[in-house]
């Protein structure tokens, strides 16, 4: 055998392994694959893994992507994605979002809010705008004056000042109440210190075109929180009836029409010019400023005593402020005197110095200086007392 076989086997095979191979490879492959499969997988793995990998995943990587990934994108990707958000998203927002919104941020934007705001506008300002316009245009009116809305009120009085003061609390007390008929018990309340301080100002009844103006003004100056949505609150949950009819039912149609004239506040309103209106609006001036910066005027009156004495102290810091940067100006100009006088004397000691250069001579020394001796003399003599 050893000796045929290399003489043999380069004849036989090519005539017997057409023969043999249909009869022998489906017993092969059924009897033997199963026990030869794992036996060559755990030996020859990891022997051939580190050889083969490196050199087949591009291989494969280049071939199979381009014809499973469309076939199996549309299978795994709804399967993976949200499995890969809930877990990563977690982990991954807290560490990216810090340093991927300041890169972000500034390219995005340009990009995106011409694109959302036609979208997005149509859809939140009817939600907005009826929040939001009361509240704004109560902040930005808060300059707004007597005399512009022709109030009959003198806040000089003290009871009229008080009448105001306790008005302004219960507009704002409005909002911590729950039920409609507390809110509307706050309203009345501050319209009848509406009407007392009118009835003291004008030392008579009031009428109804008193009134409203007075309340427009008292809105402006508390600038209630959430007014729009204690109305509407008010309106839809308070018996009709009361609403209707009696006195609470006319100050709260009173406050109504008075939140309605803020909204459409304008110019011809409070009796400006379109000019002084849209100045006062964007708050480059005020009306109790002069043309001046850091002045204030007095020629409209002080719409009560604190606004008075707020008048009274800023003009006093006005001026203190004029007499703080003299003397600091003075100070700076002083320091610099100082300055070039250390200079000036500095200049002259040394050019004294140079003209007449300073000798020191040695120190004499005393008489017994040298004698060395002088620890071996024997004491002085002192004086005796002899008896007489």
């Amino acid at each position: 055998m050893l000796v045929l076989m290399p003489v043999l086997m380069p004849v036989l095979m090519p005539v017997l392994m057409p023969v043999l191979m249909p009869v022998l490879m489906p017993v092969f492959m059924t009897v033997l694959m199963p026990v030869l499969m794992p036996v060559l997988m755990l030996v020859l793995m990891p022997v051939l893994m580190p050889v083969l990998m490196p050199v087949l995943m591009p291989v494969l990587m280049l071939v199979l992507m381009p014809v499973l990934m469309p076939v199996l994108m549309p299978v795994l990707m709804p399967v993976l994605m949200p499995v890969l958000m809930l877990v990563l998203m977690p982990v991954l927002m807290p560490v990216l979002m810090p340093v991927l919104m300041p890169v972000l941020m500034p390219v995005l934007m340009p990009v995106l809010m011409p694109v959302l705001m036609p979208v997005l506008m149509p859809v939140l300002m009817p939600v907005l705008m009826p929040v939001l316009m009361p509240v704004l245009m109560t902040v930005a009116l808060h300059w707004v004056t007597i005399q512009m809305l022709c109030v009959p009120v003198d806040e000089e009085i003290p009871e009229v000042a008080d009448s105001v003061v306790k008005a302004i609390t219960d507009i704002i007390e409005m909002d911590s109440k729950r039920v409609p008929r507390d809110k509307l018990a706050c309203i009345t309340s501050c319209s009848k210190h509406i009407f007392n301080a009118i009835k003291v100002t004008k030392k008579e009844p009031a009428s109804a075109d008193d009134f409203l103006p007075t309340l427009i003004y008292i809105v402006l100056k508390a600038n209630p929180p959430r007014l729009q949505s204690n109305i509407q609150y008010i309106t839809r949950f308070c018996n009709p009836s009361r609403l209707m009819t009696g006195e609470d039912g006319y100050y709260f149609t009173n406050l109504c029409c008075a939140v309605a004239f803020i909204e459409k506040l304008d110019a011809q309103s409070l009796n400006l010019s379109p000019e002084d209106f849209e100045r006062y609006m964007s708050g480059q001036v005020s009306p109790r400023r002069q043309d001046e910066p850091g002045t204030w005027t007095h020629s409209v009156p002080d719409v009560n005593p604190v606004i008075g004495q707020i008048n009274r102290t800023l003009d006093l810091l006005t001026c203190l402020e004029k007499r703080q940067q003299q003397v600091l100006d003075g100070a700076v100009t002083m320091q610099a005197e100082l300055s070039e006088w250390q200079d000036s004397v500095s200049r002259e000691v040394q050019e004294i110095l140079e003209k007449y250069p300073l000798e020191i001579k040695p120190r004499a020394s005393a008489i017994d200086a040298e004698n060395v001796e002088n620890d071996r003399l024997p004491p002085p003599l002192q004086p005796q007392v002899f008896a007489g």
